[in-house]
């Protein structure tokens, strides 16, 4: 019963959390994404039937069992409200509208053969029970399924996302949170199949509610953890609109000039100490139309936007390291006071650029 209870405890927490990001979502004026509102009933969905598990849980009815199993509907719905709202909130649409629908079939397909009890007695639940125990091994073994399938394709719209926003993104805090978010799902799908299996071929060595029950409720507050992040860190969701700011330039002579003016900006202006300088924020800058900015970096420096912007921000911790009043700071440290504030950001990008890292790099420079 104190197990019980403990659970209970940890699913009400994400009742909580639920209840506060529905208000901050609806309460804050700020227009973060147009993804809000897919957001939206994510949380809502989940929230819904946490508190129907929690019911279920300490007040085992007739109603509270019908509730449950109607409520595990979310179990079918979270991979596509959540691999459509990765769309949104990374920018980039895969799913036509009028295809969108296909993705719900295993949810109605779940509410049609669960139908039947939702209209049972108690008798007649209890004889579905025993009589058709492998009748809820199959909604198992399909929600596992499905869940899997959409792990993998959130993974490819990640890997996508990375590949197009080094063309204007010199930052990269969203592909890291989200990475870490789809490895967590990932590890918390095999901790769910393994004790299904576990479960069949007699090793029970798990209570159900640290095998299906546990791991569902972790996946579901993969979704209450994204939304913090995003109100915490909006502006990192937001792709800047493309302005056509200056004038078109086709000649190479004209971006062999322009090459030198920006070479000078970037070393007299150093727009690139700003961690969340986009490709718009420096056409801005630059008086250059966006296309032609990135074919410019592109062309002349043989760079994407992100390599180019982080090869001066090595330089940058370069020339601090080196100075005397930065002897005493941290690596991460002079790392955000030259434009990176990323660990993984700073170190892979000067691997890549000087071929070592930077602590074997401060190691020959002393």
């Amino acid at each position: 019963m104190a197990n019980i209870n403990w659970f209970s405890f940890l699913i009400l927490f994400g009742v909580l959390q639920g209840i506060v990001i529905l208000l901050s979502l609806s309460l804050k004026k700020q227009k973060v994404n147009s993804s809000n509102n897919s957001l939206r009933l994510i949380i809502f969905l989940v929230t819904l039937t946490l508190i129907g598990r929690v019911v279920y849980l300490e007040k085992l009815t007739i109603l509270t069992f019908k509730l449950l199993i109607f409520g595990d509907f979310i179990i079918f719905v979270y991979g596509p409200l959540f691999y459509f709202y990765l769309q949104k909130y990374l920018n980039i649409i895969q799913t036509s509208s009028a295809k969108k629908w296909l993705h719900f079939i295993p949810a109605c397909l779940h509410i049609i053969l669960i139908s039947p009890l939702l209209i049972s007695n108690r008798a007649e639940i209890n004889l579905t029970l025993q009589s058709n125990f492998l009748f809820f091994d199959v909604i198992e073994i399909g929600a596992i399924i499905q869940n899997s399938v959409y792990i993998f394709l959130n993974w490819n719209l990640l890997i996508r996302y990375e590949q197009e926003s080094k063309e204007y993104l010199s930052f990269q805090y969203i592909y890291q949170f989200v990475r870490s978010m789809i490895i967590v799902g990932a590890a918390v799908i095999l901790v769910w199949s393994f004790s299904f299996i576990a479960s069949k071929v007699g090793l029970v060595f798990l209570p159900n509610y640290l095998g299906y029950q546990l791991t569902w409720v972790i996946l579901s507050l993969i979704a209450f953890v994204m939304a913090y992040y995003a109100m915490g860190h909006p502006e990192i969701f937001i792709k800047e609109p493309v302005q056509q700011n200056g004038k078109n330039v086709t000649s190479e002579n004209d971006f062999e000039e322009l090459a030198k003016v920006l070479e000078n900006k970037m070393e007299k202006s150093k727009p690139f100490l700003d961690p969340q300088l986009t490709l718009p924020k420096l056409s801005e800058i630059s008086n250059l139309p966006v296309h032609q900015l990135s074919r410019l970096i592109n062309e002349q420096f043989k760079k994407n936007f992100s390599d180019y912007i982080n090869a001066y921000r090595i330089e940058e911790f370069k020339k601090l390291s080196r100075m005397e009043n930065y002897k005493n700071l941290t690596l991460l440290a002079i790392a955000h006071e030259s434009g990176f504030n990323s660990k993984t950001t700073f170190n892979t990008a000067f691997k890549k650029l000087t071929q070592l890292t930077p602590k074997e790099y401060l190691r020959n420079l002393n």
